[in-house]
């Protein structure tokens, strides 16, 4: 070679090139060596892990064990999606809260200087009436039919009464004087109504109010 790229190539410039090729022939072949050894290693990786994959996905015991696999999955998130869901409220829970509704007003009631005040926390339905004891006060309450009884829970007072129907308080103040302690409480079987008869002191006591009151549905 004479010349390069049109320019003529020295004698200086030759000794120089000469100096310089053995080292990067030396160079090139390490460069070679190491790529080449480099694509077989990658190659033979590949190769097992693609076999490892194939005999493992054919083997009873591979699908036995991805079996299992899945199957502690699905239930992982199963199990993650039920704590995430709003608990429902059982028949359990709801008379736990109704008994400790009953202690806590009872207790209350019972204290005194108690201040008796009407309540209807459930928006109930109900009526007086003496028509059908004369005698008697008669409260009749519209209560759900397929409400447990165990959620229903009755104390009567000569000058008023409190029930508590599913932990929601209804307190009235009655129109006359009562026995308590021989008054009853029943349950229609066909409407669920509750029908809670009170025997009056005096029966003659505030008639005609009650008897007004039977013909009207107080909130």
């Amino acid at each position: 070679l004479t010349s390069l790229e049109g320019k003529e190539i020295t004698k200086s410039e030759r000794i120089v090139a000469n100096q310089r090729l053995s080292t990067m022939t030396g160079e090139l072949l390490t460069l070679a060596n190491n790529t080449t050894r480099a694509r077989i290693a990658a190659e033979s990786t590949s190769f097992s892990i693609k076999e490892d994959l194939s005999l493992r996905g054919h083997t009873p015991e591979a699908r036995l064990q991805m079996s299992h696999e899945m199957a502690h999955q699905k239930y992982e998130k199963e199990q993650n999606e039920r704590a995430n869901q709003p608990k429902k409220r059982g028949e359990k829970e709801f008379e736990d809260e109704h008994l400790q509704t009953i202690s806590n007003e009872r207790k209350r009631e019972e204290e005194k200087n108690c201040t008796v005040r009407q309540r209807n926390d459930g928006k109930w339905l109900f009526r007086f009436n003496e028509d059908t004891t004369p005698g008697s006060v008669v409260l009749t309450i519209g209560i759900q039919r397929h409400l447990s009884t165990s959620l229903v829970d009755v104390d009567v007072h000569p000058k008023y009464i409190s029930i508590i129907i599913k932990s929601k308080i209804l307190r009235l103040v009655l129109p006359a004087e009562v026995n308590s302690d021989n008054s009853t409480a029943q349950r229609s079987l066909t409407t669920g109504e509750l029908v809670i008869t009170m025997p009056k002191i005096d029966p003659e006591e505030n008639m005609i109010s009650i008897r007004g009151a039977g013909k009207a549905i107080y909130f």
